[in-house]
């Protein structure tokens, strides 16, 4: 299996993955994270205004359409949604969190046992 996504919330270190002046090639011996060698010159117009929109709600149309490109030129698959934790917890710990960026145990400092 392989996966890949956003490391972090801010998305402009994973979107450029995708973009021409990334494709793996000789000249940078092959070390472009594009090495689908996909090349769009609209994604690569949309990746430049994402750089620059200081608007978040602009900026999360801008991904969700760079997003969609990659999906119907099929260069991702999205096949599985990881973004809903996987762990349980006792009903009665309250201050839990889920966090899809970090582990269960984050906020760990905030937890406590409720009554019941």
């Amino acid at each position: 299996m392989f996966t890949n996504g956003s490391p972090q919330p801010d998305q402009t270190n994973f979107l450029v993955n995708w973009t021409t002046s990334r494709i793996a090639s000789q000249a940078n011996q092959w070390h472009g994270p594009n090495y689908h060698r996909y090349s769009n010159p609209e994604y690569d117009q949309l990746l430049q205004q994402y750089r620059t929109e200081s608007d978040s709600a602009k900026r999360a149309e801008l991904a969700i359409k760079m997003h969609d490109i990659l999906v119907q030129d099929v260069v991702v698959i999205p096949l599985v949604a990881r973004t809903q934790p996987t762990d349980g917890k006792s009903k009665a710990l309250q201050g839990v969190q889920a966090n899809p960026w970090d582990s269960a145990l984050w906020n760990t400092a905030d937890w406590s046992k409720g009554g019941g």
